[in-house]
């Protein structure tokens, strides 16, 4: 949900009382998708858990595969359903369109992308069109800006998923470099944002390069994780850090918002922090 409203709250520093109702279907859309997409990845990735994870819920036989199937389906159905009733709130198809979109790349990635050089940039594309679907629920012009956004989230999600690739063994140091430099990469492209024609809250305007001290420090926490994995590549200490880095999303979410819409909308995303960590105590994060 962090991508799609940080998306939906970068695009407008004001949102009519009718544009609400759109914002949280779009987010509602997010969350539905985003676990369809993970019940559709238990349904390709059977044969592989059989051999390598049989205590996963389809090869344990909690869960049958036909009703596996129809928890993915309904769930994208429902996503799509959610984001086609937000394009009636926002007077605009974008929202239904770039939802349709997503399902496709969800559907193209756990299929057939997921096992190939393709897989993390499709994964990135998943995230960015998920920030992209916020956005388009606005029924005001939004600023080209919200492009380099999408593509930062894309690409440090692009990372993680690289960075992950192979985190139930002793990771390659050289793969696990070119994740972190990825991943950097999502922080430094959200640091052009006051060379774009973003509507930058005053402090920021008048003060850029608190901004990018802001990047600079959020560069740094991603690369401490990360450096400590590349120094020691076991599956624990590989897949902690993929834990933390998906957490990061939200934050680099939170950033995005505050940049455009100050300390609310920040606090806002911040929020969604807690149920993420209450959450990954009880599920994998990966």
């Amino acid at each position: 949900m962090a991508d799609s409203l940080m998306g939906a709250l970068f695009v407008s520093a004001d949102r009519s009382a009718g544009g609400w109702p759109a914002v949280a279907l779009v987010a509602a859309a997010s969350m539905l998708m985003y676990a369809g997409g993970v019940a559709l990845g238990d349904v390709f990735d059977v044969a592989d858990d059989a051999r390598r994870r049989p205590s996963r819920p389809i090869p344990s036989r909690r869960v049958s595969l036909p009703m596996a199937r129809l928890v993915a389906a309904e769930l994208l159905l429902l996503g799509s359903t959610a984001a086609w009733f937000a394009a009636f709130f926002a007077g605009t198809l974008w929202p239904g369109i770039t939802a349709l979109a997503l399902i496709a790349t969800i559907v193209a990635y756990t299929a057939w992308l997921k096992r190939t050089f393709l897989g993390p940039a499709a994964m990135g594309m998943c995230r960015a069109l998920n920030v992209l679907l916020g956005v388009s629920a606005a029924p005001q012009f939004a600023p080209t800006a919200v492009w380099l956004v999408a593509a930062a989230v894309g690409t440090y999600t692009a990372g993680i998923t690289l960075f992950a690739r192979t985190e139930e063994s002793i990771s390659r140091r050289r793969t696990l470099l070119l994740a972190t430099g990825i991943m950097l990469a999502g922080p430094g492209l959200l640091a052009c944002l006051p060379l774009t024609d973003a509507p930058l809250i005053p402090t920021l305007v008048a003060e850029p390069m608190r901004w990018i001290v802001l990047m600079l420090i959020l560069a740094l926490m991603i690369s401490w994780r990360c450096v400590r994995a590349v120094g020691d590549p076991r599956p624990m200490l590989v897949q902690v850090t993929v834990a933390y880095a998906i957490m990061t999303l939200v934050v680099l979410d939170a950033a995005a918002a505050f940049a455009v819409r100050d300390v609310q909308a920040a606090v806002v995303i911040l929020a969604l922090l807690m149920p993420t960590i209450l959450l990954a105590q009880r599920f994998k994060a990966t």
